[in-house]
């Protein structure tokens, strides 16, 4: 099971090696990044796809449960 955890700002404080493999990275790559830019910044078709609209960030900002099942992270490589 991939894990990680974002700061208040969208940053990743930690990574599991899962996840990090999931993604096509090593931990260390991620640490530090803002994971929406990073790994969410698109839609499925390739549009944009802003922060103000990622339910992890609407988590962040209003502090409630936000339940998806269609989201898409993109890996390292772009797939």
């Amino acid at each position: 099971e991939g894990i990680y955890g974002v700061d208040l700002a969208g940053r990743t404080t930690f990574v599991n090696p899962s996840a990090a493999a999931m993604l096509g990275y090593r931990p260390e790559e991620l640490l530090g990044r803002h994971m929406h830019s990073t790994l969410h910044h698109s839609r499925p078709d390739g549009s944009p796809y802003p922060v103000e609209a990622c339910p992890i960030y609407a988590a962040i900002r209003d502090g409630l449960v936000h339940r998806v099942g269609d989201e898409v992270f993109w890996r390292k490589d772009g797939t």
